[in-house]
Parts: C-alpha cells; structure tokens; sequence
C-alpha cells in the first residue's frame, strides 16, 4: 500500500494513502489540531474525492511533466503519492514515505543573478516547459499548466 506522511512544521499532521479500490484516502493524525485545507476538514465530512484532488493540486497537470518528475527523481511513479514524497511541495507541507521526519531538508541554494532569471523567463516564452535546474538542484512541484520555477527571496 502506497503511503505519504503529511507534515507541517515538522509536527505529523496526516497521512495520505492508497485504499483497497486505488482511491487516495487521508486522516488525521490525532495531534493535529488544524485542517490543511478547506476542502479536507478535521471532521473528516469531505467528498470522497478529495485527498486525491487535493494532492492532484500540488502538481503539474501535464502529465509529460509528471512523468519528468518521476525520472528527475527516481519516484517509484507518476501518481502523487509517491512524487510528493520525492519532491518538495510549495506551501507549508512535507511529505514522507514513512511515518517519522526524518530529514526532511531541501536541496542546496542556488543564487540567482538577474541573468539566469531572464534566461529562465526567455526559455518559458518559447514553450520551454521544465521546472528542473540544470543542474539538479531543484525540487519543487509546481502545479498548474504553464512553465514556471521557484525563487526565493531572502536577506
């Protein structure tokens, strides 16, 4: 059964895993004291549809680039359960295969000069699509269907 841990601020919030008919399924960890999303509330009344379409929400919708993911990474597949917790997502959640931190840690930064941004933004004007780095560096999961990259802005 395929699984992923849900954290925020290191503290176990869920865990998100495959049920016996394939549909993604979630609950609560009983320390969780707030909800991750509107649309999965700690009554646990959401649709049943929900903790699939919530991580689905967290990726691209290309499905080119998902399966790039899955290579980039060496995530066992394409689904979201297993590229969430090869990659890191953007907003407060972590995702782990097992039930404990870890090290939960991010790759290197990489400083940015106005120049790498403007090649950046001149390859996504031209269809280029990837949100990896050249250079491996990169592991966020960028959902939606245009071409984008993560900068972070910092002292």
């Amino acid at each position: 059964m395929r699984e992923a841990y849900a954290w925020l601020q290191n503290c176990l919030v869920g865990r998100f895993f495959e049920g016996l008919d394939g549909a993604t399924r979630f609950e609560y960890a009983p320390e969780a004291s707030m909800p991750i999303s509107l649309s999965l509330p700690l009554d646990c009344s959401w649709q049943a549809d929900a903790p699939g379409a919530f991580l689905d929400g967290l990726l691209p919708d290309n499905d080119s680039e998902r399966e790039a993911m899955r290579l980039w990474f060496g995530a066992a597949s394409a689904d979201p359960l297993d590229l969430l917790v090869a990659t890191d997502a953007t907003g407060g959640l972590c995702f782990t295969s097992v039930p404990e931190p870890g090290e939960i840690a991010s790759q290197a930064r990489e400083f940015a000069r106005e120049k790498d941004i403007a090649i950046k933004v001149y390859r996504l004007g031209r269809g280029w699509t990837t949100w990896q780095s050249d250079d491996r560096r990169s592991r966020f999961a960028l959902a939606g269907s245009q071409g984008k990259f993560a900068l972070e802005r910092f002292d």
